[in-house]
This record gives C-alpha cells, sequence and structure tokens, in this order.
C-alpha cells in the first residue's frame, strides 16, 4: 500500500509549506519541518544514481522517478499536523536511467513509506514495498539495511545521510520485494495450514478475532479468488490487506508486518533476512561515479 491514507487526512505537498515551525520540545529535540523532509528527498531523487548489485558487485546505475506522492496529517497534543504518512510511489530505471524495471511485471508498483513525528512519537522511518495495482493492495518490507532507517532527534542537514539510507534501502528491497512475491504466489496452503496461519494472526495481535473471521470470509469470496486465485500464501495476505483498507495507519502497518512475520513463524516461507543473503551477496564496492 504502503499505508492507504485516508482522504480525511491527505494534504499536498504544498499544503505542508504552509505548516507553522515546529516547535522544540527539550533541548535535544531538533523537529524536521515535513515540507523541508519532502524536498530533501525530491533533490536526492533528482540528483543520485543508487546502487544495485550485479554478480556480487555494487552497480551505481539505478535512476528513480517519482511518479506519484500521498501524504497525510494527524495531529497531536503538541500541535496540528505534526505527524507526517507519506507513500511515494516510482518508477525504477536500471541503466542509468535507460531500462524501466517493472515491479510484478507490471502490476505493481514499488512505493517507499516515509513517517515523520514532530511530537517525539518515533523515529522518522522509511519502509519499502509495493502497491498492487489490481485492487490497490500492498506489501510493505522490513529489516531492509537492518530493521528500519531511523534517527530520532535530527535537523535538516543531518537528516540527508538518513534520507540517504533511506532511499538505498528501498533500491536494495526491489529484488526482495519480487521474491517474497513470487514465493507467497506459488506457496500453495492447505486448509490445516490455512487454520494455522488465521490462529497465529490472532494470536500474535496481528489481527483482533473479527478481523481474523473477516479475512477468511474475504479469502474464500469469489470476487476475491477472481483477483488473487486460491489456496496460496499470496491469496491469504491479499485477503487480510483488503480488510483493512479503512483501518488506520498503526493498524495497516501492524498487520502487513505481522501477516509476513506470521507466515514466517508457521513455516509458510523464510524470513525476510533469509531471503535478502540469498539476493544481496556484496563482494566488491565499484567507484561511485
Amino acid at each position: 500500500m504502503s499505508f492507504k491514507i485516508p482522504d480525511k487526512h491527505k494534504v499536498s505537498r504544498a499544503d505542508l509549506a504552509l505548516l507553522p515551525k515546529p516547535m522544540s520540545l527539550g533541548r535535544l529535540h531538533q523537529p524536521l519541518p515535513h515540507h523541508d523532509l519532502m524536498e530533501a528527498i525530491q533533490k536526492q531523487i533528482d540528483e543520485r544514481f543508487f546502487k544495485r548489485m550485479v554478480d556480487g558487485n555494487a552497480v551505481y546505475d539505478l535512476k528513480l522517478e517519482l511518479i506519484s506522492e500521498a501524504h497525510g496529517l494527524l495531529s497531536t497534543s503538541v500541535g496540528s499536523g505534526t505527524e507526517l504518512f507519506s507513500n511515494l510511489v516510482f518508477n525504477v530505471y536500471k541503466d542509468r536511467g535507460n531500462t524501466l524495471i517493472e515491479a510484478l511485471n507490471g502490476e505493481a508498483n514499488y512505493s517507499l513509506a516515509v513517517l515523520n513525528s514532530n511530537a517525539r512519537k518515533y523515529a522518522l522511518t522509511f519502509f519499502p514495498g509495493a502497491i498492487i495495482g489490481i485492487c490497490t493492495n500492498g506489501m510493505m518490507i522490513k529489516d531492509v539495511r537492518g530493521d528500519v532507517v531511523k534517527k530520532k532527534h535530527i535537523t535538516t542537514m543531518s537528516a540527508i545521510s538518513e534520507i540517504e539510507r533511506g532511499l538505498q534501502s528501498f533500491c536494495d528491497s526491489i529484488q526482495i520485494i519480487e521474491k517474497v512475491c513470487d514465493i507467497m504466489q506459488t506457496t500453495y496452503i492447505k486448509s490445516w495450514q490455512l487454520s494455522e496461519a488465521l490462529i497465529r494472526f490472532g494470536e500474535s495481535g496481528t489481527m483482533c478475532p473479527s478481523m481474523v473471521f473477516k479475512t477468511l470470509a474475504e479469502y474464500k469470496s469469489k470476487q476475491h479468488e477472481d483477483k488473487h486465485g486460491t489456496d496460496t500464501l499470496w491469496s491469504l495476505y491479499n485477503a487480510g490487506t483488503e480488510v483493512i483498507k479503512e483501518s488506520t495507519l498503526g493498524v495497516q502497518r501492524r498487520v502487513m508486518h505481522g501477516m509476513q512475520d506470521n507466515f514466517v513463524e508457521v513455516d509458510l516461507m523464510p524470513s525476510v533476512a533469509e531471503i535478502k543473503k540469498t539476493i544481496i551477496t556484496p563482494t566488491l564496492e565499484l567507484v561511485n561515479n
């Protein structure tokens, strides 16, 4: 999805520039204005080539093109619009911008979720993922370059390195996203495995009981089967993301991450970290020119 931002919270990038300057909440707190963050991200996108691995070697030839963006603002006790949730959707090109890399054979777009809080609620965070075009369901990948890319107390200048890391993590995730989706699409599950996964969704706190039942109903519906097939991890995952579309951003994040973790816990697929090891094996850093 990464996230599906509710319409009532949506704003434009121009709207971000109209927000009052965020207040410092303490000696060590240096809040980063949302508009400054987005402009800094845009500058990195426009000016940089990013790394990909080719036969174990690092090659700096990936170019990002921002094709759409959606921003949502939430208010806290600290003030109006202090929390930002953004979805950035990209075309990704290799060969220094000459060859488009299609997501899921053209059925999806690569996306990056960005979270920024000037209320000290959470760190600046980047989540690579994909938006599945057929139904605007999505996938959010974590554990790329560690757990998440984050830094709590930052200035606009010190944020640049975090933005570079976030965008590079997004580039690193492209092959991982493709592999995770391929595994989900080709992993067929039996009825007892379906039951085990659903029970795990509930026991782990990924879903409340009513959401578990709604996911099962969606999974078994004819409309869902026509879109996503049946009896696969892919079908079950998309059933879960379908029922959270109108949920809060926190719920969406918990469910997308939780379902992937639960699939690993019940031995239906390898972890993202394990998949990453089979894809990205750096042996030589080429000069970034």
